[in-house]
């Protein structure tokens, strides 16, 4: 079990549905996928993954605006209503949310780091990561993950 990881169990889409992928928007086509699912294998085609980081604490010590919590749940929803561009041969997934309302910053960002180790230790796995630090500075086990 991963630590201070919750999957995604609904839709953030609350439009109707299409059939045609080349007309449909990303909250139709994106599936749900539990890390914690000890049967995951590679996937064979292309795939994307989105993972939320839930917390205030960065913003919080530096003296700023809080909110930052609330910035996965935005993305996605505004992100569900954007038109699908990619066809049938790519799949996103909605992984979830590191959220730890009462844990530190640290520990919050050991937490995703673990969840990129375990992505990497599964054999065939390409990973790309593309983050935005705005209050929260990157652990030093993030800056080394990429390869």
């Amino acid at each position: 079990m991963l630590r201070d990881y919750y999957p995604t169990t609904y839709s953030y889409y609350q439009g109707s549905i299409e059939d045609n992928p080349y007309t449909a928007k990303w909250g139709m086509l994106t599936k749900f996928l539990d890390l914690n699912d000890e049967t995951l294998t590679p996937f064979e085609e292309v795939t994307f993954g989105i993972l939320g980081f839930k917390s205030d604490k960065g913003v919080y010590i530096n003296n700023g605006r809080v909110g930052a919590v609330e910035s996965p749940n935005a993305i996605r929803t505004q992100l569900a209503k954007l038109p699908w561009h990619w066809g049938t041969n790519v799949t996103v997934f909605d992984v979830g949310n590191i959220d730890g309302p009462n844990r530190s910053l640290e520990d919050l960002q050991e937490s995703l780091s673990l969840i990129f180790n375990q992505s990497s230790s599964v054999e065939g796995t390409k990973r790309l990561m593309v983050t935005t630090w705005a209050s929260n500075p990157p652990c030093n086990q993030m800056n080394n993950w990429l390869s």
